[in-house]
């Protein structure tokens, strides 16, 4: 995704490119929209050439969205002086006759997000020249240079960084989840190894340690004293610490189960031979002793294993039949990156909106109701993180009725506002950052809300409709002038919407290549721990050959022929686990 376009490492922020077409047509379509609508749009009637181009403006708007949606590349060298000639002649329009065209500024934002994500502080470079470009373009009409519309790009470009840095947390938070993960499961693997030649009916281990009595005491240090000096204890004990045998855990059942007086409800659980000595993990044990708490056992009863002669890791499936009746011991949750909330972002986009209601275009607010709700939005970002990173995709409910508090708090500074009615004669409806919010967290969480998907529409009738009621403004209020707000303020939804999916398809990618991987490294150390104890054994196979020959003439001829030949059966177990 990366391809001529700067830095995109993690999968999250390939989800957020992923959407930047559709980002890019909705916002740019929201904006055409608002510069009819609006009566102080650049578009209204009385704007002459700059209302006739417009739907040649909406052409191209498709056509642009139609390249970014089939190639990956950035494309800044082309699309950098298009946006902001696009901005540049808005700028110029007639109207608003008052100069505050900063509407038209706004169709840069999905550019400078994405330069955000791919470039980090470089990206800076877009609403410089965007700010160049409309500075030219006003001073040609006359106007005053549009700030405050660069400002929002440069906010723009602030939660692009913001999007990334934020991803690249939760990556490192996951990989160091992961690695942890990972290292028990090859550790466990590693045991599992060493337990297939060193456990079980057909063990070398054990017909090697049978020559000790034979040969007698092994010189201290050879690899056949290390196997005669309780080794196999040892793997047991290390063993038991991180795993259990499955014969161990059907008996601990056993007994928790049949600890009462009613003779006929005893059950004795048979493991088929060679089949007790496979591992599970602390989980699977925890969820073999539920399955058999729910089955009908009575007195002696069968277990048997499914797919025996496969090898099994702790950790993994397994599939066994417990008295003629199919059990399967699910596999252990795997380490997974936490699902990215993007509430944590958005607030940070709704706080810079609250922010501008200091503004006079915001109807220039006290600083105390203004601190209040940027406050509320740092607040209720961090909870949001917490929560969802620490659930998952159950918090989002709850979250998002955190958002609807938050945006109807939000919603209500307009009671506080000194101007009701802004420059261009327009009334003051601060329902701007909750509408974004609530298009923002409906259009991410929208799928996972299921049957509580009717609270954002309803969230955001009812956010405008607060609005309204703490609305000041005598006059200035017209239905043109809610239409247009909100309808900006929706444009978020869709391009979240996408990006829940996107992010959704990426994250299952992910997980199927990391899982690839992590299954490939404990298939490794379970080969490891396989070669570690054949290498032992074949280590004291020599050392009691070489035990044997430094006997010749001292021991009985029976005793001789027994040592060989076990010496002989250990080679051929060796090879049959080999092979």
């Amino acid at each position: 995704m990366a391809r001529g376009g700067g830095r995109v490492e993690s999968f999250y922020a390939r989800g957020m490119l992923e959407i930047r077409s559709t980002l890019h047509l909705a916002l740019r379509l929201t904006v055409r929209t608002n510069q009819i609508v609006e009566h102080t749009g650049a578009a209204v009637p009385g704007a002459g050439l700059w209302r006739a181009v417009l739907p040649l403006f909406m052409v191209l708007d498709v056509a642009l969205w139609a390249v970014l949606r089939g190639n990956d590349r950035f494309g800044l060298a082309r699309r950098l002086p298009l946006d902001a000639l696009d901005a540049a002649f808005w700028t110029m329009s007639p109207r608003p006759t008052s100069g505050h065209a900063e509407l038209a500024l706004l169709i840069v934002i999905p550019l400078a997000v994405e330069a955000g994500v791919r470039m980090g502080w470089r990206s800076l470079v877009v609403p410089a020249v965007v700010l160049v470009a409309t500075t030219a373009g006003a001073a040609l009409v006359g106007k005053p240079v549009q700030l405050l519309g660069v400002a929002w790009i440069v906010l723009a470009a602030a939660v692009g960084m913001a999007f990334y840095r934020y991803c690249a947390h939760l990556v490192g938070r996951a990989e160091v989840e992961r690695q942890r993960f990972l290292a028990a499961a090859r550790w466990r693997a590693y045991l599992a190894g060493q337990n297939r030649v060193a456990m079980g009916a057909s063990s070398a281990v054990d017909v090697i340690e049978g020559l000790v009595p034979v040969l007698g005491r092994p010189p201290a240090g050879s690899a056949l004293w290390v196997l005669a000096d309780g080794w196999k204890s040892q793997l047991s004990a290390s063993t038991a610490g991180e795993v259990k045998y499955l014969q161990v855990a059907l008996r601990e059942w056993e007994r928790l189960h049949n600890a009462h007086p009613d003779l006929s409800g005893l059950v004795e659980l048979r493991v088929g031979e060679g089949q007790g000595t496979t591992l599970l993990s602390a989980p699977q044990v925890r969820q073999l002793r539920q399955l058999l708490d729910r089955l009908p056992l009575r007195g002696a009863v069968p277990v048997e294993l499914l797919d025996a002669g496969a090898t099994h890791l702790p950790g993994q499936e397994l599939r066994m039949k417990v008295g003629g009746r199919a059990v399967v011991v699910a596999a252990d949750r795997r380490a997974s990156p936490a699902p990215l909330d993007p509430a944590a972002v958005a607030y940070l986009y709704v706080a810079a909106l609250t922010a501008s209601l200091l503004l006079p275009v915001g109807g220039s607010l006290p600083p105390g109701p203004v601190v209040l709700g940027v406050s509320l939005c740092v607040g209720a970002g961090l909870l949001s993180h917490r929560r969802t990173v620490g659930q998952g995709a159950r918090a989002r409910l709850g979250v998002f009725v955190g958002a609807i508090a938050v945006a109807s708090i939000l919603a209500s500074l307009g009671a506080f506002a000194r101007q009701p009615v802004n420059a261009d004669g327009v009334a003051v409806v601060s329902i701007g950052p909750g509408m974004v919010l609530l298009s923002f967290l409906g259009g991410f969480y929208w799928r996972s809300l299921g049957r509580w998907r009717w609270l954002v529409p309803a969230a955001a009738a009812g956010n405008v409709v607060l609005g309204l009621l703490v609305c000041q403004a005598p006059t200035g209020l017209t239905l043109r002038t809610v239409l247009g707000t909100v309808l900006y303020n929706l444009f978020p939804f869709f391009p979240c919407l996408h990006l829940a999916r996107a992010l959704e398809r990426a994250a299952a990618t992910h997980a199927a290549a990391v899982h690839a991987v992590d299954k490939e490294a404990e298939r490794a150390a379970y080969l490891e721990g396989t070669e570690s104890v054949i290498g032992l054994v074949r280590r004291a196979g020599q050392d009691a050959r070489a035990q044997l020959v430094a006997l010749d003439g001292r021991l009985d001829v029976p005793l001789a022929r027994l040592a060989t030949d076990r010496l002989e059966e250990v080679e051929r177990r060796l090879r049959a686990i080999e092979t």
